[in-house]
């Protein structure tokens, strides 16, 4: 009952449905492009994969707003995680 309901007050057209999903996509991919291009500055270890299977991790970290000593939570997590796919700790950190 209440999904018809819902369903009666949904008035956008598969076009805007399209678009605006087309516009997040192109987002979504321009925002983890910028990140494997920043590591990529630094090192050509970061795999194009890894920094895409990274970045919503990466998301979720800057949501907490926590430092230790200046350096952020979400720096720390990135040089933890590149440094399983062998990137040295500086570098991960320069990245970040």
């Amino acid at each position: 009952m209440c999904a018809d309901r819902l369903a009666s007050t949904f008035h956008l057209d598969y076009g805007t449905i399209l678009g605006s999903n087309g516009i997040s996509l192109l987002g979504w991919v321009a925002t983890n492009m910028m990140y494997y291009y920043s590591w990529n500055a630094f090192s050509s270890d970061v795999p194009l994969w890894f920094s895409f299977a990274a970045a919503p991790l990466i998301n979720l970290m800057r949501m907490l707003p926590m430092t230790v000593r200046g350096i952020g939570s979400t720096d720390m997590f990135i040089v933890f995680l590149f440094r399983t796919v062998g990137m040295p700790e500086s570098v991960a950190f320069a990245g970040s």
